[in-house]
């Protein structure tokens, strides 16, 4: 009988911890999918923070990475995040060459036009 309790018991325990694992993957996957709602205003901040070194390095990874709820928004993110790619700058310290930073300042310039509204227009 003592095996047979202790299969029990193992059983239990290892339904348990799948159990577990399992609530943790679902309420990570419910957060992940949670996405910013942040404003013209923030995201023209997050970009000129970074063109003028302002706050750390994860800020501009936080930025990049999460999306944000806004669609117009999300699209200047994505670009943001794309432009290493897009303008490839030649010294590997550089995020992306002299063109891509002059493009991130025309986005701040057209998200500050655009104020608190979500609605702006995407720098292309």
């Amino acid at each position: 009988m003592p095996l047979l309790a202790l299969d029990l018991s193992t059983v239990f325990w290892a339904l348990l911890a799948v159990a577990v694992v399992a609530l943790l993957f679902h309420c990570m996957n419910v957060v992940t999918r949670r996405r910013n709602k942040r404003t013209a205003a923030e995201v023209a901040v997050f970009i000129e923070n970074f063109l003028e070194r302002r706050g750390s390095e994860w800020d501009w990874d936080e930025f990049l990475t999460l999306p944000i709820h806004d669609p117009r928004l999300d699209r200047i993110r994505e670009r943001c995040r794309d432009l290493p790619r897009v303008f490839p700058s030649l010294d590997k310290e550089d995020y992306c060459s002299e063109a891509g930073l002059l493009e991130m300042r025309r986005m701040v310039i057209g998200l500050k036009a655009a104020g608190n509204s979500s609605t702006c227009s995407e720098s292309a």
